[in-house]
């Protein structure tokens, strides 16, 4: 079976002539894969993206299909370290829009590309400390991450990853002056570049548990497709930049309290996040939500939150044009700066169907440079905008510019204006009786 052609989609299974003018696509059926829902597949997948690293980078292509995963499918697959391969997960649409899933009921991600990469170093001089970081010297360009453990004399792992694309660079130790070498990485010498088309569903409940965990990853893209787990997407910890999420329905697990996607600096553009106890959770510097859709979530978008639920401060961030529906909480902005601007939240009753919402807007925390921008809340809600004087002891630069609040409950609880060192502004904002001031 050949490749597709250069101009389109690869065709439907048994498509003759599908890869004849691209060595680099693999059909996961070619290795054995079946498709049929109950068979495990998840050697035969591995096997495909094994043999594309080999080649150098490739993309997975999956047929029609039901393909049954029982354990993590990895990107952790030759050594020593050769350079960095783009690896692509595809699949054909169906007539029910995701016609190739892959499914499975374990604990684990479905499509894994985690965060530990295991570095073997030379020229070693000094002690690495556990734990502590690399310190970056400019402008020499070296990296600062910390080591995880060190195993021998000559080798290491360092969390998050270090600099995979240059390979020799000089790594120095803050707290024991010790220095070493890259010179080559045992895992994670590829990126997951493109998942599309596909639908990815993990059942299992556990802890740590979900659909695509994406890490190391630069500039990598998660397009048109279906996913479900405990956890969506984590793409919160490791070295992640500018990763996109986008045209994708993300759906939580019947019954389970998860998160439809933890995130760092990626942008979740279009998509449609229905059923979660949180839906979005950022962290750190940069990132935008853009133009999705949040119905019945406990909170749709929390900031300034690690993955462990722990405060980490969220800046340079951008939320903008989404709309919210029986959302118990809108957005819990805590340690946040950036942009909240034409977000619209409304809902008559709260998730469990017993009662008004909490929020639309909440602050808290320390938040500076922050502005919320044409924001509106309606419905029935406790809430509309809660600026309380509890929840918000630090407020620099929060400034609410034209933002609306119709909601049936408190509109806008604006007490910690009363704290005379913080500097909140309100310009044009009004309740469907009068103006705010």
């Amino acid at each position: 079976m050949g490749p597709p052609g250069p101009m389109g989609p690869p065709g439907p299974a048994g498509g003759g002539t599908v890869g004849a003018q691209a060595p680099n696509w693999l059909n996961a059926k070619d290795f054995g894969a079946t498709g049929d829902g109950s068979t495990d597949d998840t050697a035969a997948i591995q096997n495909a993206i094994n043999a594309a690293i080999d080649a150098n980078g490739g993309t997975i292509y999956f047929p029609i299909g039901s393909y049954r995963i029982t354990a993590p499918l990895t990107t952790w697959h030759g050594s020593p370290y050769t350079g960095n391969k783009l690896i692509r997960l595809t699949g054909e649409r169906g007539h029910e829009m995701w016609g190739a899933r892959l499914e499975g009921n374990f604990p684990g991600y479905i499509v894994d590309q985690n965060t530990d990469q295991v570095w073997t170093v030379k020229d070693m001089t000094g002690t690495f400390q556990v734990g502590e970081l690399m310190h970056p010297v400019p402008p020499d360009g070296r990296e600062s991450f910390p080591v995880y453990a060190v195993n021998s004399p000559t080798e290491m792992i360092v969390q998050g990853g270090g600099d995979m694309f240059n390979p020799g660079e000089r790594f120095d130790g803050i707290n024991s002056g010790a220095a070493a070498t890259m010179v080559a990485v045992a895992y994670n010498q590829t990126s997951l570049d493109r998942i599309d088309n596909l639908a990815i569903v993990n059942s299992s409940t556990v802890a740590g548990s979900g659909a695509i965990r994406i890490q190391n990853v630069y500039a990598g893209h998660i397009t048109d497709c279906f996913i479900r787990g405990l956890i969506g997407v984590e793409a919160s910890t490791g070295f992640t930049a500018t990763i996109s999420i986008q045209n994708c329905n993300i759906w939580g697990l019947p019954g389970a309290v998860g998160i439809g996607v933890q995130m760092g600096q990626c942008n979740v553009i279009s998509c449609n996040i229905i059923g979660w106890g949180e839906a979005i959770r950022q962290r750190g510097f940069g990132g935008s939500i853009i133009g999705c859709r949040f119905e019945v979530c406990r909170t749709a978008i929390r900031t300034g939150t690690d993955q462990n639920g722990n405060t980490f401060t969220s800046s340079a961030l951008t939320i903008q044009s989404n709309q919210l529906e029986r959302c118990n909480t809108g957005f819990y902005l805590r340690e946040t700066s950036g942009i909240v601007a034409g977000n619209g939240d409304s809902g008559n009753v709260n998730v469990d169907d017993n009662g008004p919402r909490d929020y639309g807007f909440r602050l808290l925390g320390a938040c500076q440079g922050l502005t919320l921008l044409g924001n509106q809340c309606g419905g029935e809600v406790k809430v509309g905008f809660s600026l309380n004087s509890s929840d918000l002891p630090v407020a620099k630069g929060v400034a609410l510019v034209g933002c609306f609040a119709a909601n049936n409950g408190t509109k806008f609880d604006l007490s910690a204006r009363d704290n005379p060192a913080n500097i909140i502004e309100l310009v044009a904002c009004s309740t469907n009786t009068g103006p705010v001031t």
